[in-house]
């Protein structure tokens, strides 16, 4: 599995990747150069969930790695090897990253599941649709499609 690839069936913008890198830049420097008493490095979570939407598997592995990194290095950097509320901070925003990271890639094991299921119902010749609690077709199979047009 290539970690770059953007996921099959899902529409992306060609600039989520370029503001998730830019929105964790922005994480790294205010976490590391301001003197905040907040754990900032929780915001990560967002760059996970971005990486989410445009990488599979090794690369949301990958987003969350560097990201707990980029925790670790931003704590080093403003407290060195202290252990006081700032520590309690930076332990909270490690798992929260890791959580998020969790999360995704379960997220996306679900949605692969989900999408590998609806292509079978594709395959049969049987007339499928699934409607909304508004009475709204959501879905139809190709059996549907040849039945009704």
């Amino acid at each position: 599995m290539n970690g770059g690839t953007p996921i099959a069936g899902e529409s992306m913008s060609p600039l989520l990747p370029l503001v998730a890198v830019l929105f964790a830049v922005a994480i790294f420097v205010v976490d590391t150069f301001t003197p905040l008493g907040i754990a900032v490095a929780v915001l990560y979570m967002v760059v996970v969930l971005m990486a989410g939407r445009f990488l599979k598997r090794t690369g949301v592995l990958i987003v969350g790695i560097a990201c707990l990194a980029l925790t670790a290095m931003s704590y080093l950097l403003q407290h060195g090897e202290t252990y006081g509320p700032e520590f309690v901070r930076f332990l909270v925003s490690l798992a929260a990253i890791g959580i998020t990271t969790f999360l995704a890639l379960r997220i996306q094991s679900t949605g692969a599941l989900l999408r590998e299921q609806a292509s079978l119902l594709d395959i049969t010749h049987d007339a499928m649709f699934v409607r909304d609690f508004n009475d709204t077709i959501t879905f139809w199979n190709r059996g549907a499609e040849q039945l009704y047009g």
